[in-house]
């Protein structure tokens, strides 16, 4: 199956704003998904650590099911942060693009520092990954590229898909570099 090498309305509809600044913000289906997903795993992984205690009678049972349960409820209030708050979106101008975390960290990079936008897999997740010519700006950065085969990636696809992305970040960095008419 081919994908079309026409953009999406959404895309179509974001360049119509150039030169911006234009924010996106997270998709909440996406991460009402992961907070479904995570709050289930938190439930199930304390089920079956006591079932397994109760069957075996062994503590490790317990203590990596309760391990899985604390990350995944830590993971879920991170999901319910990034689903009620605003703090998570990706600005794009003329000069560059911002993105803030759900964590509160910013990147700002200028169209010159970066290219090749394009969708990269990482495990089981689709991300929008792109060159960047800036150092890591921390060891977090430094180990996300290492993750990423070197490239920097955008931390969510701000309900746009990552080819989706990926084709409105080259399309406006086209934009925004071309000379003057």
């Amino acid at each position: 199956m081919s994908e079309s090498p026409l953009p999406s309305e959404r895309v179509v509809a974001f360049l119509a704003q150039f030169p911006g600044p234009v924010t996106m913000r997270p998709s909440k289906l996406k991460w009402i998904v992961l907070l479904v997903g995570q709050i289930s795993l938190a439930v199930v992984s304390m089920i079956t650590s006591v079932w397994l205690y109760l069957q075996t009678g062994l503590t490790i049972g317990v203590i990596s099911g309760s391990f899985v349960a604390l990350f995944s409820a830590l993971f879920a209030i991170v999901g319910t942060f990034a689903l009620v708050t605003k703090e998570m979106w990706a600005r794009l101008d003329a000069e560059g693009f911002e993105t803030r975390t759900v964590w509160g960290s910013r990147r700002r990079r200028r169209w010159r520092e970066t290219a090749g936008f394009a969708p990269l897999w990482i495990n089981f997740w689709h991300y929008t990954a792109y060159d960047d010519d800036n150092p890591p700006s921390g060891w977090w950065d430094a180990a996300n590229r290492a993750y990423a085969g070197g490239k920097s990636f955008f931390p969510d696809t701000y309900g746009l898909g990552a080819k989706n992305l990926a084709d409105l970040m080259t399309a406006w960095r086209q934009r925004a570099l071309a000379p003057p008419s």
